[in-house]
């Protein structure tokens, strides 16, 4: 076996040595040559897209923007088990809506705004009935209604286009039974109606501190009065 000399060694190793510094200078040239044409391309003012994703560091998408199968714009937020949190949402009538889910992906909150250009807050249960809603009436009045656990009104408490505060309450079949509330001249008003909504009683306490009370019948007769 014919063995290599030590100046034999070394002489491959220098010969090793130049052809890997070419190698080198070859890559450092090609490397320097896509810097200065990736600096030298012109940024695109307009990107399109159908959709577009953000993905997390495992390739779970986290945020995307996209059209929705209805053709509204659509942006949503997901945790990291890519569950939907955050939705926003712009509708085709004009109307405007931001769903804030829990951890299996369920609308619970919903801030929108009607396409009559109403602003409203939404709370739901875990079947999407909504409890308690806030909202502007027509003329900017504040209007809050709480529902059962069918979705049926049975509290509602406004203001007028004067401001007047009114509360209702109502039966299971969302007729109002109980009212109460402030009128213009500074009097307070009590007033009970029977299952077909026609006032039964009511107690009023007027402005100069006199109180009064007027029964009537299923028709609207006055029974009793006082004073």
């Amino acid at each position: 076996m014919n063995e290599l000399t030590l100046e034999e060694r070394l002489a491959r190793l220098e010969r090793a040595n130049r052809r890997l510094k070419v190698a080198m200078l070859a890559v450092v040239a090609v490397v320097a040559a896509l810097v200065c044409v990736a600096a030298t391309q012109p940024v695109a003012e307009v990107v399109r897209a159908q959709r577009f994703e953000v993905v997390d560091s495992g390739g779970t998408a986290r945020a995307w923007c996209e059209l929705t199968r209805d053709g509204n714009p659509g942006l949503a937020l997901a945790d990291k088990a890519g569950t939907v949190r955050l939705q926003l949402v712009l509708m085709k009538d004009g109307s405007a809506a931001l769903g804030v889910g829990d951890k299996v992906g369920r609308v619970r909150a919903s801030l929108g705004v009607t396409a009559d250009e109403v602003p409203r807050l939404m709370l739901e249960d875990e079947d999407g009935k909504g409890h308690a809603m806030l909202a502007l009436g027509e003329h900017g009045t504040p209007v809050m209604s709480l529902s059962d656990k069918d979705g049926r009104e049975r509290a509602t408490l406004g203001l007028d286009e004067q401001g007047h505060p009114a509360l209702a309450l109502s039966h299971d079949d969302e007729k109002s039974r109980l009212a109460m509330g402030v009128l213009a001249d500074g009097s307070a008003t009590f007033m009970l109606s029977d299952n077909h909504q026609n006032m039964r009683a009511m107690l009023a306490l007027h402005d100069d501190g006199v109180p009064g009370i007027v029964l009537s019948d299923k028709d609207g007769k006055v029974l009793w009065k006082a004073p």
